[in-house]
């Protein structure tokens, strides 16, 4: 079972919070991105269009760094390493409790909601617990990527 002290569960929990605040954040913008999109491609202004979500994971401790072989600056994870997704996920999904610790009796996370891409970081990339004491910022892009074809017909 892992021991933590209550300072570092509440660094945890405020990285958390900050977490699920940005990925709040871009959900919004995609409900309202992904209408005017799809209006434009009714309207053959574009023919097509993705939209792809990458997370980048940073550290700016110069000895953390350093000891993971880490460029300050560079990221610890990037979105290759981590499951995610954001457009076309189920609200059901985005709004679920992604905690798989909140059954368990003695862990210190048990009471902490997750969201989805906090869910994706704790239990699908390769970030241990320490590498979470030395977050300091994570970044979601949204990369919108609209497509022009020259031939529209489906192939034969």
């Amino acid at each position: 079972m892992l021991q933590i002290t209550a300072e570092e569960l509440n660094k945890f929990s405020n990285l958390n919070d900050k977490v699920r605040k940005v990925e709040v954040r871009a959900k919004d913008y995609l409900l309202q991105l992904e209408p005017l999109l799809q209006k434009q491609k009714n309207e053959g202004l574009i023919d097509d269009f993705e939209i792809v979500p990458r997370v980048s994971v940073f550290s700016y401790d110069e000895d953390y760094c350093k000891s993971e072989n880490i460029e300050l600056g560079d990221e610890i994870i990037t979105e290759k390493e981590i499951s995610y997704m954001l457009f076309g996920l189920p609200s059901d999904l985005f709004y679920l409790n992604g905690n798989e610790f909140k059954g368990s009796k003695n862990h210190p996370f048990k009471g902490l909601h997750f969201g989805y891409l906090m869910h994706c970081l704790v239990f699908h990339s390769q970030l241990d617990f320490d590498d979470f004491m030395h977050i300091d910022d994570v970044w979601l892009e949204l990369e919108v990527r609209l497509q022009f074809f020259t031939d529209k017909t489906p192939f034969k």
